[in-house]
C-alpha cells in the first residue's frame, strides 16, 4: 500500500539509503491512492532529500512549490525550499525563505539551515549570530537528519576562527 511504502521509504532516509527512499518517494508523489496533501507531503520529503544530496535542485524546486501550492507556506515546506535555494546557490531567496519560516516557528534546525546559507553567501558574522541562536534553542548533531550532520561539523569548523566558537 502508498502507506506502507511512504513509511519504507522514511526508514531508508534515516538508514542513509538515499537513493532507495529517493526512488519510492518519486513513485509516491502522484500515487492515486494518496489525497492531495498526503502527496504534497512526499513532495516535500522528496525536494528535501534531493537538497540534502544537492543533486537535480530544479526538480526539487518544482517538488516543493508543488507542495506549497497545496498546503501553504508552513515553516517545514519554507525550510525545505529554503534548503532547495542553498543547494543550488541560491542564497538570498534561501536565506528569505528561512526567515519566514522562522518568523512562524523558532526551531534550532531552521536557524541551523540560516546559517548555512548566511556562511555560504559570505556572511560569516550572520552566520555565527545565527547558530548561537539555534545552539541556545538546542541544536546538536543528533536532532539533524544524518545526512546533514557533516554539513553541521563542516559549518562549526568553518565559524571556528573567532573567539565565538565556544558558544557554537
Amino acid at each position: 500500500s502508498a502507506s506502507l511504502l511512504f513509511e519504507l521509504s522514511e526508514l531508508y532516509e534515516t538508514q542513509k539509503k538515499y537513493a532507495k527512499a529517493e526512488k519510492i518517494y518519486a513513485r509516491l508523489v502522484d500515487h492515486p491512492d494518496l489525497d492531495v496533501h498526503r502527496q504534497a507531503l512526499v513532495a516535500n520529503n522528496l525536494a528535501f532529500l534531493l537538497a540534502l544530496q544537492e543533486i537535480k535542485t530544479q526538480q526539487a524546486l518544482g517538488y516543493v512549490n508543488r507542495a506549497i501550492e497545496v498546503m501553504g507556506p508552513m515553516p517545514s515546506l519554507l525550510d525545505a525550499r529554503g534548503c532547495v535555494y542553498t543547494a543550488g546557490g541560491n542564497y538570498a531567496d534561501a536565506i528569505h525563505d528561512f526567515e519566514l519560516a522562522l518568523e512562524q516557528l523558532e526551531d534550532p534546525s531552521l536557524y541551523f539551515h540560516l546559517a548555512v546559507a548566511q556562511a555560504r553567501s559570505g556572511n560569516l558574522d550572520a552566520a555565527r549570530a545565527t547558530m548561537i541562536k539555534a545552539k541556545k534553542l538546542g541544536l546538536t548533531s543528533k536532532i539533524l537528519k544524518p545526512a546533514e550532520r557533516g554539513t553541521h561539523e563542516e559549518l562549526i569548523r568553518q565559524l571556528e576562527p573567532t573567539s565565538t566558537a565556544a558558544a557554537l
